[in-house]
């Protein structure tokens, strides 16, 4: 799925991490879409965390703070692009691949491949 730039070249202006089970983790790049005015990409990778990696600290108000550097094994990427009304353009995207996941104190970034050889990278500065 390597159309187009890459969400490190584009610029990502939102992220998200969510981990739903202990060991499960995924993280949601936002970027401005190429389609229309104000419309956003949004690309989410998703894995598990390697054997000995600890999952984020949660609080009971939902609060998570990763632990520090955090690595994962990427299983799964979805890609999915929005109008400026927040509408989705077209049907997501969602593929099996490998790949791996960085987070650093300052940087997140994101490879994973399919077996087709479709290319997803995405990378923010925090």
């Amino acid at each position: 799925m390597r159309s187009g730039p890459s969400f490190a070249e584009i610029g990502c202006h939102g992220l998200r991490l969510e981990q739903n089970l202990a060991g499960v983790l995924s993280v949601r790049f936002l970027a401005g879409g190429d389609k229309e005015p104000f419309a956003q990409e949004q690309v989410l990778f998703a894995g598990l965390l390697p054997e000995g990696q600890e999952p984020m600290t949660c609080q009971t108000d939902g609060h998570c703070e990763p632990q520090w550097p955090t690595n994962l094994s990427v299983a799964t990427v979805r890609r999915t692009s929005f109008n400026g009304r927040g509408l989705v353009i077209g049907l997501p995207s969602a593929r099996l691949a490998l790949g791996k996941f960085e987070l650093q104190r300052r940087t997140v970034r994101c490879r994973a491949e399919s077996v087709e050889g479709d290319v997803w990278e995405a990378e923010a500065k925090l």
